[in-house]
């Protein structure tokens, strides 16, 4: 569901409640939980890429599969541990900068039809 919705701007509003007139948030909100499945996804994917370690010791990150190869100065380089679980969430988050990227640009676009900057 979330693909299709962040794939179309019209579906993208629609299920964030972006059209819908204002009302109570705690009693009438039909889409409040919607919002609040991506914030959560979002602040989950920042948190886990923070907070996630690989072990100190350049021969324990070897073994354990967390060096993918060295820069040309010799500095290892390093996989996140969570990788694998995060890499499968990017193409939806990646979507969602899209988006909103999009949506700012047409905003910003509109805008300075309507108010020329000088």
């Amino acid at each position: 569901e979330m693909k299709r919705v962040l794939m179309n701007p019209e579906d993208f509003i629609q299920y964030v409640g972006a059209d819908n007139r204002i009302v109570d948030p705690i009693m009438e909100d039909p889409c409040g939980l919607n919002r609040s499945r991506i914030s959560f996804c979002v602040y989950t994917i920042l948190g886990v890429i923070k907070r996630a370690r690989w072990p100190t010791s350049l021969e324990e990150a070897k073994a354990g599969g967390f060096v993918v190869g060295y820069m040309p100065n010799g500095n290892p380089i390093y996989r996140n541990p969570c990788s694998v679980q995060i890499l499968k969430l990017f193409d939806n988050l990646l979507a969602l900068i899209r988006w909103v990227n999009m949506t700012q640009f047409s905003f910003h676009s509109q805008c300075t039809t309507y108010f020329p900057l000088k």
